[in-house]
């Protein structure tokens, strides 16, 4: 969240701003870190690269914003200064890796690996909304199913009045499971709240779970390899995870390290970290390559994570289906009974007579 408690901020922009702001995706980042670092590569001085990005990037955010980090590093800056000047446009743990590979001489070489890290997200995003989209759909549909169904029925109300006052409640509630998120998420408080509330719903717990530790071990493993020492590096990673439950863990983890405890060992103490997560980390720091086996923590859970969501995909649009399609038969027996009732009560009075 970085900056989500700062005082300056009002109120307004906080809640109706700041959460709505639009960010450069992460297929258009991991393009903008590519071919940056193949340019560096080619040998083209940093100010020359961006000169030739500011025509080519793909990115309006990005484009309009490369002036400014030209004229830093004109005026004496360097290129990790340039990128924190919009911290509201990069990642904090890319602002980190960039300053930290710059001073190491491995620019080229992180550049290269955050838009890896870009390129991963982007796939997970589109795995996300392409098992969001055909339910959205579905329920769509049933709303305009289901009033017609009513009128079928005899129900002496216009078709649109019928419709909207269902269309209005749906698209409330996509907006208090979307929207109010995001809101939220700029209160460390309500952040709280919202994380927790989420490892109560079952199936949707597992997949941030799983997302919000994949990302944890892969800004540490991106930290940490860039040359930034591990208790630096580890309230930065936490900040980005996207779960306030977690980097508060990670942040009572710190102290001890700073100590002189071990990170799997520190983690332990304080609890909640997944087991599976904790070993590949005691395994990373027995063998003395913890960057590598972060790496692969990080490849393991965004695997898992993404099996979750192709399974939620399958899953929830065949409940909604079954559950529409349970009740427009409920709805259709039911006008069907009624008009027979009415059309054999004048016979049954007859018998009955």
């Amino acid at each position: 969240m970085g900056d989500a408690e700062n005082p300056q901020r009002s109120l307004f922009r906080r809640l109706l701003i700041d959460p709505f702001y639009v960010f450069p995706t992460a297929r258009t980042l991991s393009d903008f870190y590519h071919q940056l670092a193949a340019m560096l590569h080619a040998g083209l001085p940093v100010l020359r690269a961006l000169e030739t990005l500011e025509g080519r990037c793909s990115s309006g955010i990005i484009r309009r914003r490369i002036p400014r980090m030209r004229r830093h590093i004109e005026e004496g800056g360097n290129l990790g200064g340039a990128f924190a000047l919009f911290r509201h446009v990069f990642d904090p743990v890319h602002i980190a890796m960039i300053a930290a590979a710059e001073r190491a001489g491995r620019l080229t070489e992180v550049l290269e690996v955050l838009s890896e890290a870009c390129k991963r997200r982007s796939r997970l995003g589109r795995k996300f909304i392409a098992g969001v989209i055909y339910p959205f759909c579905l329920l769509n549909f049933a709303f305009l199913v289901v009033p017609f169904v009513e009128r079928i029925q005899g129900v002496e109300v216009s078709y649109w009045r019928l419709a909207w006052p269902r269309f209005a409640i749906f698209y409330g509630v996509v907006f208090v499971l979307f929207a109010a998120p995001r809101m939220m998420r700029q209160f460390r408080a309500a952040a709280y709240s919202l994380d927790a509330f989420k490892e109560l719903v079952p199936v949707y717990a597992g997949v941030t779970e799983k997302l919000a530790v994949a990302r944890l071990a892969r800004a540490i493993d991106g930290l940490y390899s860039s040359g930034i020492s591990l208790v630096e590096a580890l309230p930065v990673a936490a900040g980005a995870c996207g779960n306030e439950l977690l980097r508060r863990k990670v942040g009572s983890a710190v102290p001890m390290i700073r100590d002189g405890e071990a990170l799997s060992t520190a983690m332990r103490t304080v609890g909640g970290f997944p087991v599976a997560f904790l070993n590949m980390v005691a395994t990373g720091e027995e063998s003395g390559n913890i960057s590598e086996m972060l790496s692969n923590t990080a490849d393991y859970y965004e695997e898992e994570a993404e099996t979750a969501l192709n399974r939620m995909a399958v899953i929830l649009p065949v409940v909604i289906y079954i559950g529409v399609a349970v009740y427009v038969g409920f709805q259709i027996v039911e006008a069907w009974s009624g008009l027979l009732r009415q059309r054999y009560e004048p016979v049954r009075e007859l018998l009955n007579r």
